[in-house]
């Protein structure tokens, strides 16, 4: 009888423990959620995550660096062109449109025509030519009724970095950074450094935007601590200072050796 006892108390306790740890567990659990829900909230409520769904979108028109257009209808056809079989490919995969034995990419024109409607909203009417160089040349097949792209036709290119997002109706206005490959950084920041800006104009229709200009951008939109010829920190008047006092070291140096001489 006394052992069914003792057998009894240390199910119990076993019980007791696993029960603690589960409890242990739902409460890390619960504490887990609720910072990821607050962190999200707050990314959500500082624009960081409308800034960088602004990215994803205009990233394969950035990536070309085009002129500006004051709007998508009046924009040069081989950029639409361009930016709207790179969206395919962006969203589609390169596997996709692989060609196993060219190793080309062979995008059809209805993907292409899909996502430039989605980039550039409806209405826009691409013409079918071939373009490009000897190098990056984009073939127009007629007989597919496809365009053959070459593989790395888009890379080494800018990549966009959304500074301020301000709203005016159903217009969303983008003071966008041109970030470069292989980007340079600050010198205390640490953060990428944008060759220019452009402002990009989107239009929203729904729960959709759509870009709809691209224009340059004036003295008092550029983000503080730029300007139109680069970054203005703090470590970069720092490093200037530290340049001219440097020289100015050497020429009084070299006075001196002169009037010993």
């Amino acid at each position: 009888m006394k052992e069914v006892q003792i057998e009894t108390k240390k199910r119990k306790n076993r019980i007791a423990v696993v029960g603690a740890l589960m409890v242990a567990l739902a409460t890390i659990g619960l504490i887990t959620l609720l910072v990821l829900l607050i962190n999200f909230g707050a990314s959500l409520f500082s624009g960081e995550g409308q800034k960088r769904e602004f990215e994803n979108l205009i990233y394969p028109v950035v990536m070309l660096d085009p002129p500006a257009f004051s709007r998508a209808e009046a924009a040069d056809n081989t950029m639409l062109l361009k930016a709207s079989i790179w969206t395919a490919v962006i969203n589609e995969g390169k596997e996709k449109y692989t060609d196993a034995t060219t190793g080309m990419l062979i995008v059809p024109v209805t993907d292409i025509e899909k996502y430039c409607a989605q980039l550039f909203g409806p209405g826009i009417t691409l013409g079918y030519v071939s373009f490009g160089d000897v190098i990056n040349q984009y073939t127009y097949l007629e007989d597919q009724n496809a365009y053959e792209v070459p593989m790395e036709g888009a890379s080494g290119l800018y990549t966009p970095k959304v500074y301020s997002v301000t709203q005016d109706g159903a217009n969303y206005y983008l003071i966008v950074g041109y970030i470069p490959p292989g980007f340079s950084w600050g010198a205390s920041s640490g953060e990428e450094v944008p060759d220019k800006f452009m402002k990009y104009t989107l239009k929203k229709d729904g729960n959709n935007y759509y870009l709809y200009a691209v224009s340059e951008v004036t003295e008092e939109e550029i983000p503080d601590g730029y300007t139109i010829n680069g970054p203005t920190t703090s470590s970069s008047s720092q490093a200037s200072g530290s340049a001219q006092t440097n020289e100015a070291e050497q020429e009084q140096s070299s006075s001196a050796s002169s009037e010993a001489a």
